[in-house]
């Protein structure tokens, strides 16, 4: 079985070309100010890109008053047009000798601050296997969230990088796919799900939060289309 790696960064490459095209310049144009973008592809970047991404950072943005936050962006890619009320954050995946590595969320060496989570939906294309140019893409919905803030929610549920990490190694020693509640949460907005390797080879394991939990931590939600942004929560912490 090949790997969905290949795909999946292929995608991600065309979603981010839509943020470089219908999004990073349209927000620096924004009346409010809030923000200046410093993207990975910016020129004063570039050189540099291969090592910024390896920490996690796909873009820097700058606040008014000088804040730099680390953005990772994340698209939920498998469900395009489906308008998932949830979002997957990974805590481990196989690698090709068969060992599992900690996954995105949980690593400590990361320099992500932030997550920009990316709802992507499209007229021209049912899934994101026919995504063939970034222009299939129509419109997205954005969440931006700081990683503190949301484990900081996590936490006040009872569930922590150990327990996570607990958990996922159960699943992986019991040899079991599919949904799975953490037994520490006292939340059930919240459960791990192990993709089955008949789906991804890698088998992630992810925690799996609901909208409403992500809805309330995000700093901002954006709907953007090809000619306008709308804010559906208005940032508060950038002042």
């Amino acid at each position: 079985m090949k790997s969905n790696f290949i795909n999946d960064s292929n995608n991600e490459q065309m979603v981010a070309k839509w943020l470089d095209k219908y999004f990073y310049p349209k927000m620096a144009r924004l009346e409010t100010g809030r923000f200046s973008f410093i993207s990975r592809r910016a020129d004063e970047f570039e050189r540099k890109e291969e090592e910024i991404q390896k920490k996690g950072i796909d873009i820097v943005y700058k606040t008014q008053n000088e804040k730099l936050f680390c953005v990772d962006e994340k698209a939920q890619l498998d469900y395009l047009n489906k308008k998932l009320p949830t979002f997957a954050f990974e805590i481990k995946f196989k690698r090709r000798n068969n060992n599992f590595s900690e996954g995105w969320f949980i690593r400590e060496d990361l320099k992500t601050t932030h997550y920009l989570l990316v709802y992507p939906n499209s007229s021209v294309i049912k899934d994101a296997r026919q995504l063939g140019n970034f222009e299939d893409i129509t419109n997205v919905e954005l969440l931006l969230i700081e990683k503190d803030r949301l484990w900081n929610k996590l936490n006040s549920y009872k569930v922590t990088k150990e327990s996570l990490v607990n958990e996922s190694d159960q699943l992986i020693n019991q040899e079991e796919v599919g949904k799975k509640t953490l037994q520490t949460s006292t939340s059930k907005n919240i459960y791990l799900y192990r993709t089955s390797p008949s789906h991804k080879v890698e088998e992630p394991i992810n925690i799996v939060i609901k909208r409403k939990i992500l809805d309330e931590v995000a700093d901002a939600i954006w709907l953007v289309d090809k000619t306008e942004i709308k804010e559906r929560k208005k940032p508060k912490y950038y002042y």
